[in-house]
C-alpha cells in the first residue's frame, strides 16, 4: 500500500513455519518477492520511505516467558537473510509476537533505518492496553 512517498510491506512470518514453539519464517519465496518489490519501489519513487511489518521479531532480546516460550522457539529463523536484506533500504520495521514494548535504538544505527519498533502489548491486562502513535516523518512514538 502506498500513502505519498510512504510504502507500506507486510510480511507472512508464517508462512514456512516449523517445528516446536512459535518460530516464523519467511522463506526464500518471500524473501525474494520482498528484494524485487524494494527495487521497484525505488525504481518508481527515489524519495520513497518504506516500512515493513511482520509478526516475528528479527532481533535477540530476553523473554520473560515460562517453559518452552524462550528466545530460541518464538524467533524468526532466518532473521540474519532477512536483515541483509533491508539494511539501509527500508525506513522504518514494526514487530510483535512477544507482547513487549522496545524500541531497538542500536540496531537502528547498524542497519541504517530510521524506526525499529516492537509494539504487541495490547493483549496484556484490560485496563493497561496503549497504543502508540508513530510520526513517520520525525521517528518519534507517543504511547496513547
Amino acid at each position: 500500500n502506498q500513502f505519498g512517498h510512504y510504502f507500506f510491506v507486510g510480511l507472512n512470518s508464517n508462512e514456512r513455519r516449523k517445528g516446536p514453539g512459535a518460530k516464523g519464517e519467511l522463506g526464500s519465496v518471500q524473501r525474494h518477492e520482498l528484494k524485487e518489490a524494494l527495487d521497484d519501489i525505488y525504481e518508481i519513487d527515489k524519495e520513497a520511505k518504506i516500512i515493513i511489518y511482520l509478526h516475528h521479531y528479527p532481533f535477540k532480546f530476553k523473554l520473560e516467558l515460562p517453559g518452552p516460550f524462550d528466545e530460541d522457539n518464538m524467533r524468526l529463523v532466518d532473521k540474519k537473510k532477512f536483515l541483509k536484506l533491508i539494511k539501509n533500504r527500508v525506513h522504518g520495521l514494526f514487530f510483535g509476537h512477544v507482547h513487549k514494548y522496545k524500541r531497538f535504538i542500536d540496531e537502528e544505527s547498524k542497519l541504517g533505518i530510521n524506526i525499529i519498533q516492537c509494539d504487541a502489548k495490547a493483549t496484556h491486562n484490560g485496563s493497561d492496553i496503549k497504543f502508540s502513535e508513530i510520526n513517520l516523518e520525525s521517528c518519534q512514538i507517543q504511547r496513547i
